[in-house]
């Protein structure tokens, strides 16, 4: 994988710090990648892949002589734009923040985590998409309503949970949280779906109810 991404990059006539702009991995971590001096998460190989105008595949080994053969042929495209590159970004944030939400979870919080589970999966999930612009702006109208709650419920399960426990509020604070969490990962759960199944780009800039429900109140 290392010379492999180092080819591309080179082809490309791009250099460590070039592809480290557009895919927003630091540069010396590119270097540590290249020398197969890190392991590579599936995000950052998704973004190194896309920017490189490249598709990951899983292929059967008896396949390669041919997948070799063909090596070259493919037509090339300009780099990821920059709304699907935001969008992979703000996605592998948010995945990294529900990773580590999901490791303080207390046995008794059960059905909360798996709301928090399955948001978390969706995102990862995400990554393996070849978003398109318009797909890319449908998950960003969800990210953004996702920021907030989760940066809350990160506080409360990383921060105050021991204070909150001692006031007696703790478990009211997390339904609370996690009751707006909700809906935003099962539409974006619902999203990630239509994708899979070959959704328009129309219907993915639709907004879901929660955000007409918040227009709503604000022009009330």
């Amino acid at each position: 994988m290392a010379e492999q991404v180092k080819a591309a990059r080179e082809a490309k006539g791009l250099s460590q710090r070039n592809l480290s702009e557009r895919t927003g991995i630091p540069q010396s971590h590119i270097s540590k990648i290249e020398n197969a001096g890190s392991d590579l998460r599936m995000s950052s190989m998704l973004m190194i892949a896309h920017a490189l105008d490249l598709e990951l595949a899983l292929i059967p080994r008896q396949l390669l002589p041919v997948l070799k053969n063909l090596q070259g042929d493919a037509p090339s495209s300009k780099y990821i734009p920059d709304n699907v590159m935001r969008t992979l970004k703000e996605i592998d944030a948010l995945e990294s923040t529900t990773g580590q939400i999901l490791n303080h979870f207390d046995s008794e919080d059960f059905s909360e985590a798996q709301v928090v589970s399955i948001l978390h999966e969706t995102l990862r999930e995400l990554t393996r998409i070849h978003m398109s612009p318009a797909q890319a702006e449908g998950i960003q109208d969800r990210i953004k309503h996702l920021k907030k709650p989760i940066n809350q419920l990160k506080s409360l399960a990383l921060g105050y949970k021991i204070d909150a426990k001692s006031a007696g509020n703790y478990q009211t604070t997390l339904r609370d949280i996690i009751g707006t969490i909700t809906p935003i990962a099962s539409d974006l759960r619902d999203l990630r779906n239509r994708f899979f199944h070959g959704m328009s780009a129309d219907a993915a800039v639709q907004r879901p109810a929660y955000q007409l429900d918040e227009e709503d109140g604000n022009h009330g």
